[in-house]
């Protein structure tokens, strides 16, 4: 699982001071690894299991309930110095890895994170800033964001950007910097195995499954098992419904639905790049 290794394209000679100043990783001079990795692709718990081996996990939950926060304000404060360290330990061939998920998932993640209620209430949030402007676009109009979009727009709005200027949420996994670095890839698909494997390797500390503080997150409303795949991508094409009594059932959606169906060129569109270098062509999913 870690023997996917993407080796570096680009010559150090060409880095730059600002190379990590997006997403920068999580490196500790105590952890044996610097970890890449990207928003909606199991950052928070991958960000709460690194905290838990380097003894920080405590006071990054005391700071906040969001380790995200605490990763921010904390931990990386002072970026240049953290970045020049990080980049230090890669030139001293500490190795690294980067938590990758499959495209498809990922980007029905992000369409799915604009029908939660931080996306409707909090202004702040990078869900409600780009909720209110995917409807505006959409509709050439600055309308309530109540009204709904559905996938398909959501990915056709998104083939339509700068990806560049997107928040890190919505852009590609794979950045330009990773150029510059031998990485290895693990897919949070096997998260637990893929953790257990870091554990063996490098003597790190076992932190069971069942542990609610590292591997407890939120979640999305629950995937229905019992829709077919016909079904799902009927409800595909339509948005979530933004008032719900109880709980909703969603269509699932990856590479192995998204195969022979309009939304594969959709995700590819803006994707491609995480497809091919991740190993998520639709066409070898199981």
């Amino acid at each position: 699982m870690m023997d996917h290794v993407i080796r570096a394209s680009r010559p150090i000679s060409a880095r730059h001071a600002g190379l990590l100043d997006s997403r920068a990783p999580l490196f500790h001079p105590a952890f044996p690894v610097v970890i890449f990795q990207s928003p909606k692709a199991g950052s928070t718990t991958v960000c709460k299991w690194f905290f838990a081996q380097v003894g920080l996990l405590d006071e990054a939950l005391s700071h906040n309930r969001s380790v995200h926060r605490y990763e921010n304000e904390v931990f990386k404060q002072d970026r240049q110095d953290y970045n020049a360290r990080v980049l230090q330990a890669l030139d001293r061939g500490v190795p690294a890895v980067k938590f990758v998920r499959d495209p498809y998932a990922r980007a029905y993640s992000i369409f799915l994170a604009f029908s939660e209620s931080l996306a409707l209430r909090q202004e702040k949030s990078w869900s409600y800033k780009y909720r209110r402007k995917i409807i505006a676009d959409l509709t050439g109009a600055d309308v309530s964001p109540e009204f709904t979009f559905s996938f398909r727009q959501y990915l056709k709005w998104l083939a339509r950007q700068d990806m560049d200027r997107l928040d890190g949420h919505l852009r590609p996994q794979y950045l330009k910097r990773d150029d510059f670095f031998d990485i290895h890839v693990l897919k949070v698909e096997s998260l637990h195995e893929v953790l257990a494997l870091l554990v063996s390797r490098y003597g790190l500390r076992q932190i069971g499954a069942d542990d609610k503080r590292v591997f407890e997150s939120h979640h999305h409303p629950a995937k229905s098992p019992t829709l077919t795949k016909s079904q799902a991508l009927v409800l595909l094409d339509m948005g979530i419904p933004l008032t719900r009594e109880g709980d909703i059932e969603l269509p699932g959606f990856d590479a192995k639905l998204a195969r022979n169906t309009r939304f594969d060129a959709l995700v590819r569109a803006s994707f491609q790049k995480d497809i091919e270098l991740y190993g998520y062509d639709p066409g070898h999913a199981g």
